[in-house]
C-alpha cells in the first residue's frame, strides 16, 4: 500500500511537469458574465471624462435615464380620428452617502427629478371621453403632463446590519411600498404598483411629506409601515417643487408585508440585483469545487490500510 501511494504521487508529479505552463497574462480577464447573465454595461456616457469615478469615490451615485412612449389610434375610440401620440421623459435618480461626510453610519440622501415632455396623451385625446376620469393610460409616463418635478428628496438610514431602514422627507410611495410589480409595459394597468388607483397617493414623480420604516424579518419577508401626507393638490403644477403642505387633507397610515420567495436557485432573491446573483452563484460554484477537491484528496491519500 505504501508503494502504491508513492507511485500515485510520482505519476501526479510527472503529469504536472508535462502540462504546458500558463501565465497570468495568457488568461483572459473575466468580463463579468456568468450563467447567461451579462455584466452591467458602462452606460451611454461612460465615465464622463473621469467625472463619474470622482463622484462615486465621494459617495455620489446616480442614474440618468431617458424614456419615450408612443401610442397610435388606428380606429374606434371616443374620437375616431387617427392619431400618433408621443411623450418622453428624462429622469435623474441619485443617492449621496452621508457617512463619509457626517460620520452617521449607513446614512444617505436620496433624490429623484423627472422632466416630462409633450403633453400628448392618446387616452384622453382619442380613446376616452375627456369628461370622464380615466382609469388607465396607454402611455403610463404621461401622468402630470409636460413639466419638471421633484419626485422625492429624503434622508434615509439603516440599522441592525441593514435589516431596518428608516426614511423621512418629501417622498413618493414607490421608495418603500408597492414595489414588487415590474414596469415592463407602457399601459398603466401593466406597469408598477396598483395601489395608486385608489387616488389617495401617486406613483413616481409626485412628492408628499412622510416617514416610513421597513424591517426585513427574513431574507424573503419584509414588514413595512409609515405615516404619509394625503394631499389632493400634490399633482398640481404649483406643487412640482413645493415643500408646503397646503391643500393637505390628512394622513395615510400604510402597512405592507412583502414576500419575495426565490422561484429557483438561479432566480433573484429578495432585494438582490443581477450583479448580486452572479457573485452568489460564482461563490457557490467555488465552494462546490473546493468540496470536491477535498473529497478527492481524501479518497487518494487517506484510504484506510
Amino acid at each position: 500500500m505504501h508503494n502504491k501511494k508513492i507511485n500515485q504521487l510520482l505519476i501526479g508529479a510527472m503529469l504536472a511537469a508535462m502540462a504546458p505552463a500558463v501565465s497570468a497574462a495568457d488568461i483572459p480577464a473575466w468580463n463579468g458574465s456568468a450563467l447567461g447573465f451579462e455584466a452591467g454595461q458602462q452606460g451611454l456616457l461612460g465615465d464622463m471624462l473621469g467625472i463619474r469615478p470622482i463622484l462615486e469615490e465621494n459617495g455620489f451615485h446616480y442614474n440618468l435615464g431617458y424614456l419615450n412612449e408612443m401610442a397610435y389610434n388606428a380606429g374606434g375610440g371616443y374620437d375616431h380620428d387617427k392619431h400618433l401620440a408621443y411623450i418622453d421623459q428624462v429622469a435623474l435618480t441619485f443617492t449621496q452617502d452621508l457617512e463619509r461626510w457626517t460620520g452617521i453610519p449607513d446614512a444617505r440622501l436620496e433624490g429623484n427629478i423627472v422632466n416630462r415632455n409633450h403633453d400628448d396623451n392618446l387616452t384622453t385625446k382619442r380613446l376616452q371621453d375627456p369628461r370622464v376620469s380615466f382609469n388607465d393610460l396607454s402611455q403610463e409616463s404621461w401622468g402630470g403632463g409636460s413639466i419638471t418635478r421633484l419626485g422625492w428628496l429624503t434622508f434615509a438610514r439603516s440599522f441592525d446590519d441593514r435589516r431596518l431602514t428608516w426614511r423621512i422627507g418629501m417622498m413618493n410611495k414607490v421608495q418603500t411600498f408597492d414595489q414588487i410589480i415590474p414596469c415592463d409595459f407602457q399601459l398603466l394597468t401593466q406597469c408598477g404598483g396598483k395601489s395608486a388607483n385608489s387616488l389617495t397617493w401617486n406613483n413616481w414623480n409626485i412628492h408628499t411629506w412622510g416617514t416610513t420604516l421597513e424591517y426585513k424579518l427574513t431574507p424573503t419577508v419584509t414588514l413595512k409601515g409609515g405615516v404619509m401626507e394625503q394631499n389632493p393638490q400634490a399633482t398640481a403644477r404649483s406643487h412640482a417643487w413645493s415643500w408646503s403642505t397646503k391643500g393637505s387633507k390628512g394622513i395615510l397610515l400604510p402597512m405592507e408585508i412583502e414576500t419575495r420567495p426565490p422561484v429557483s436557485y438561479t432566480h433573484l432573491r429578495a432585494h438582490e440585483t443581477r450583479h448580486d446573483l452572479v457573485c452568489r452563484l460564482l461563490l457557490e460554484k467555488k465552494k462546490t469545487k473546493k468540496t470536491r477537491q477535498k473529497k478527492k484528496k481524501y479518497d487518494v491519500y487517506t484510504q484506510p490500510k
